[in-house]
């Protein structure tokens, strides 16, 4: 174990034992003989219990005060106290008491602090300092309390702060901190370490004061952020309806936000090369900053010049570049989040504003724009000291949370819950306001024969007692759930719902889904039920054609302004463009050089005491000064001479120079750390200005462009029923309160996070109707960490939806399914839904042909193997994706057989937990079909940096859907295939491996979703051991596996049956089987076929037996 030198060993141990004092030459010897110690913790006990070790420390430290000695050997040896393995040595006594020998002192801790003040300290050694000045002022009170004092009543801590060096800068944060709380209170909580406010630079106490857009400091930090539990919130035991919601409220953006800066750093990572993975969009090197942006009614923004042609637009020819960028919309796509970096160093996060002229320019032109002042203060500071930096887009999908946050850190208590709705417990059932707040039985057979009056349609409106009850319940609670099992038409009942209130009453409906395809399904539904097409805005991109004349844009587009309206637009744009010219006349100056005459100018205005001693004084009469070169002396004689370590010159005797003597001796260092606080003052100054012009300028572009708004504002306040995703009504979060919908209608709830909900609600709001089903797949998150699968508490994947249920909140379940053959359903009801039961109709499904039964278990023992390519932590806490090709062969076999027996590739779905596996399948289905994607696994595939197999494949929605084969991932990508449904669904488990592992699908949720898509058939294709092998999912899967083998569901391959030989079947194991048993689709048995030919005699023919024959 020992290893260190024999001499220093002795030297420690004689000094311990008393045999040799600590004094001149020995002093570098004993301190290298402890911070070369091999074992920190026995080396600190043995200084602490020796009587002469603590002792010859402190004689040590306190030799010698120069910054030499500082940064040498005492540098080292508080490097060595930083070893976290002493920190709670003995309760954390020994340590403190080691360091309290040190500073007890004052000559030790007073030349610590000169030589940190005055820039003498080496980044290593300041960052020790910061450590040991840390840990006295969160030592016992008594000594606390004077380095609490020090921090307060000097500069050290504003130094500290300003450093390079991120741990630096955290015990800066950590110090000032403490020391506020101190003052403020007197005393530190010994929970302070949980508060938020000292993280890093972007962590203030009050959580409106947040930047959404995460810092570099914030992405380097290592701490763990300031987050509650929800045992954590519920303990705060809040009553009040104001302190309730203010603690939820932080709390959800808090979270919400920790996924999008997990997320981030995540990408970051792989942006750099430290981390496996796809890189996600463009990486764009060598751009440098020209200017700024102000165009097209945004804020302003940054512009940077790229040094050649952007490596994308190479091979395109210059004429064919403008069409190919206004097509090509995801290649440095509007407001994508992206990041600056210079080397390693992350200098800002940034999103993106596509101007295709400023793409098309020779150099190439990229603006972007900051989060808030904050964040653009510290780019420009960075900035202004690197030339050339590169720009990286990431993964992180900024779309996805920065509307909601920004509603988040926006709203406040809202009258919806004032009486303490959905926030404290227990949740009572409460009657709703305002029109149908109470109705009988009788008053709903009148709606319902109202509403077959008004219908389109001549189909007769039939509920069942558990729709009956779920209707009764949306039209008569303040909080409505109701809770629809697979194929109870949960979608049927919140239409109709919707329906009645738009034709029974006067009230406006905001109706929000997860996502656009369900929203548009849901549009469909509306109209179906006979509400005109006029009275519903759609809010959002990628509508269906069915729903695009709903769209926003498409009803504003024929919007004309008044000759009055063009009047203020054009008065406002005059004045706005007076605002560009002191925007660029502050960057003009942000990117000039610092001349001697600009510091002399900022000496003589912000320094008197300096500016006396380094002004040149007047000539007497009309004379002129002569220096030692013989020319005249100019304005900035004195201060070049004094930047330089000289003295004053032909000036030297001066009087100003004389009485300012103490200002001439400074040493050539001393001056230097002058000259680079007043240089730093300078761009403190400059960068406030551009900063202070930009506030100005982006305050004169608002009205413009809420003038702009008008129409849309005019479009919603005209309509009765405002439909879009929860993430759109962040979005146009103002606008839907400007129209104040009275009722809100949130489908697919069980899969939207609480967070989307709470920002939905407004002033406005009386009635909040939540469909959906927690025992489905819940919202989609980044971090693992976060949800409630790991366990941690923070359940940041919990809807609002499962968390009322849970809390008791009453709700009403639908019953009935409409959707599966028997057989399907008695698999959801067996492992789900026990009073589940089947709807007329479900029973009399065909059976699936070629095939033996409608439920097939497919069994294998091919092992998984690792997609690296997708190596992306947000999938719920994997570092790899997964894939089988095994599965993959089989999969593309039974596609293929499936058509030989004449099923459409719109009557098939294929649905894997992995994107690997997706990734797989496509590459493999394609050479036999059409594959067609949905819009989450679009998002997902772009995340992970695949969005160059969109251009491949059809979309959902697109006019293609409905004879394209569909691949979705359901898991991996949380409830992509939730709500939807298909003929025959075909599911490759993927997982197969000696340990049982199974990941996210030991989740009942996701078995749940997977099994209960079909209408008539079910084949899934997997390893059952590896499932009934895992530890987290063996009692759920041992339960589908024991029914599945007692119901004859469970093979070892593909049982088929020819449909005309039908006593011929067999089992199909491997991929080559099918060409081999079943050619074309049917068997090896002989067919007959006769020749009715009227010009031939008749014949008979043998031939093989196939399905076109048949």
């Amino acid at each position: 174990m020992e290893s260190r030198n024999p001499r220093l060993k002795k030297i420690f141990d004689d000094i311990l034992n008393g045999d040799k004092q600590v004094d001149g030459p020995l002093i570098p010897h004993f301190i290298k003989s402890i911070s070369t110690h091999p074992d920190p913790a026995a080396c600190l006990h043995s200084l602490v219990t020796s009587e002469c070790g603590l002792k010859a420390v402190q004689t040590a430290v306190c030799s010698d005060p120069s910054a030499e000695f500082l940064n040498g050997s005492v540098g080292v040896l508080l490097a060595y106290l930083r070893d976290s393995k002493l920190e709670y040595l003995g309760g954390g006594d020994i340590l403190q008491r080691l360091l309290r020998t040190l500073v007890e002192a004052p000559e030790f801790w007073n030349s610590l602090v000169t030589a940190s003040g005055t820039g003498k300290l080496q980044q290593s050694t300041e960052r020790s300092f910061s450590w040991l000045f840390f840990q006295l002022v969160v030592s016992p009170p008594e000594l606390a309390k004077r380095y609490r004092e020090v921090a307060l009543v000097t500069e050290i801590v504003e130094h500290l702060l300003r450093s390079p060096d991120p741990e630096t800068r955290s015990n800066g944060r950590k110090i000032n901190h403490i020391t506020s709380l101190y003052q403020i209170n007197g005393v530190v909580p010994s929970n302070w370490v949980e508060a938020p406010g000292w993280r890093h630079d972007n962590d203030p106490r009050l959580y409106r004061a947040i930047s959404i857009l995460p810092t570099p400091d914030e992405i380097d930090s290592t701490e763990r952020p300031s987050l509650r539990t929800v045992d954590q919130i519920d303990d705060l035991g809040l009553t009040c309806p104001i302190e309730a919601f203010e603690a939820h409220a932080e709390n959800q953006f808090r979270l919400l936000r920790e996924d999008l800066v997990s997320d981030t750093r995540e990408s970051v990572q792989i942006a750099l090369g430290k981390k496996r993975g796809k890189r996600a969009g463009e990486f764009i090197e060598n751009i440098r900053l020209t200017g700024i942006y102000t165009q097209d009614r945004s804020k302003w923004g940054l512009k940077f010049d790229c040094e050649g042609e952007l490596p994308h637009l190479l091979a395109i020819d210059q004429k064919h570049r403008k069409a190919h960028l206004e097509k090509e919309r995801n290649f440095l796509r509007q407001g994508s989040f992206a990041c600056l970096l210079s080397g390693n160093e992350v200098i800002a996060f940034v999103t993106i504003i596509r101007d295709i002229d400023l793409l098309l320019q020779n150099p190439p032109s990229i603006a972007v724009q900051f989060g808030d002042r904050s964040v653009a203060k510290s780019a420009l500071h960075k900035l202004q000291r690197r030339p050339l930096v590169s720009l990286a887009q990431i993964n992180t999908p900024l779309f996805a949370y920065e509307p909601v946050l920004r509603s988040l850190r926006e709203m406040r208590l809202v009258r919806f819950l004032r009486g303490g709705t959905l926030l404290v417990k227990p949740h009572e059932p409460q009657d709703a306001e305002g029109e149908l707040s109470g109705v009988d039985q009788e008053t709903i057979h009148g709606c319902i024969r109202d509403l077959e009056e008004t219908s389109d349609t001549t189909t007769k409106i039939t509920l069942d007692n558990a729709q009956t009850e779920a209707f009764v319940c949306g039209l008569t609670q303040k909080v409505a759930l109701i809770q629809g099992p697979p194929g109870t038409g949960k979608s049927f009942i919140g239409a109709l719902l919707v329906n009645t209130f738009y034709k029974l009453t006067s009230h406006n409906v905001l109706v929000c889904c997860f996502t656009n395809h369900a929203l548009d399904q849901f549009l469909e539904d509306l109209l179906k039920q006979g509400i005109p097409a006029e009275q519903i805005v759609r809010l959002g991109s990628r509508a269906s054609p069915t729903t695009q004349g709903m769209a926003l844009s498409a009803q504003t587009h024929g919007y004309r302004f008044t000759r009055f309206d063009w009047e203020d637009i054009n008065d406002m744009a005059l004045f706005l463009e007076h605002k560009v010219f002191p925007l660029r006349q502050a960057f003009s100056q942000f990117i000039g050089q610092l001349s001697p005459s600009t510091l002399l100018k900022h000496i003589h205005s912000e320094h008197h005491a300096y500016a006396s001693a380094l002004l040149v004084p007047p000539a007497d009469d009309d004379m002129i000064l002569i220096g030692e070169s013989g020319r005249s002396i100019g304005p900035t004689y004195l201060l070049s001479r004094w930047l330089r370590g000289l003295d004053a010159g032909v000036l030297s005797e001066h009087p100003n120079v004389v009485y300012t003597r103490d200002v001439w001796d400074l040493s050539l260092e001393e001056r230097k750390i002058l000259e680079a606080r007043w240089s730093n003052e300078i761009l403190e100054a400059r960068t406030e200005a551009i900063l202070d012009a930009g506030d100005d300028y982006n305050n004169r572009q608002a009205p413009i462009s809420a003038k702009f708004q008008q129409s849309a504002r005019k479009v919603l306040c005209s309509k009765r029923i405002i439909a879009c995703t929860t993430t759109g009504a962040s979005i146009y979060r103002d606008a839907i309160h400007n129209a104040g919908p009275e009722i809100l209608v949130v489908e697919e709830a069980g899969e939207v996070l609480e967070s989307h909900v709470l920002t939905a609600l407004s002033q406005d709001t009386q009635r909040l109707i939540l469909i959906g089903d927690h025992k489905q797949l819940r919202p989609k998150v980044s971090s693992h960490e976060l949800t409630v699968e790991k366990g941690e508490g923070y359940d940041l994947n919990r809807s609002l939806f499962e968390r009322l249920v849970i809390e008791g909140h009453p709700y009403r379940t639908l019953s009935k399914q409409h959707r599966m053959r028997p057989e399907i359903s008695a698999l959801v009801r067996h492992l789900m839904y026990p009073n589940l039961t089947d709807g007329p109709g479900t029973g009399s499904r065909p059976p699936i042909r070629g095939l033996r039964n409608t439920v097939i278990f497919v069994d294998h023992k091919r092992p998984e193997d690792d997609d690296s390519t997708l190596s992306d932590p947000r999938y719920l806490g994997t570092t790899t994706s997964k894939r089988n090709k095994f599965e993959v062969d089989m999969i593309v076999k039974i596609v293929k057989y499936l058509k030989q027996q004449g099923y459409g590739s719109g009557e098939m779905t294929v649905l894997t937990p992995y994107l690997g596996q997706l990734v797989l399948l496509r590459e493999e289905l394609q050479t036999i079909d059409q594959v067609m994607f949905g819009e989450r696994d679009v998002e997902s595939l772009e995340v992970a940096g695949l969005a160059e197999l969109l251009g491949m494949l059809g979309l959902e929605g697109s006019n293609e859907e409905k004879q394209a084969l569909k691949v979705s991932t359901i898991g991996e990508i949380p409830h992509n295939y939730q709500g939807e449904e298909n003929d025959i669904i075909i599911a490759s488990l993927t997982r197969s491996n000696e340990g049982g592992k199974i990941g996210f699908m030991s989740s009942p949720e996701r078995l749940n979703v997977l099994l209960s898509r079909a209408r008539t058939g079910l084949i899934v294709v997997g390893d059952s051991e590896t499932f009934l092998k895992s530890e987290s999912g063996k009692e759920l899967w041992t339960k589908f596996f024991d029914m599945i083998k007692r119901l004859g569901y469970f093979y070892e391959g593909l049982p088929v049956r020819c449909e005309q030989h039908n006593d011929f079947e067999n089992v199909l194991r491997l991929p080559k089987d099918f060409a081999e048993l079943c050619p074309d689709g049917g068997c090896i048995e002989p067919w007959f076929v006769r020749s009715f030919l009227s010009l031939a005699p008749l014949t008979v023919k043998t031939l093989g037996c196939t399905v076109a024959l048949r």
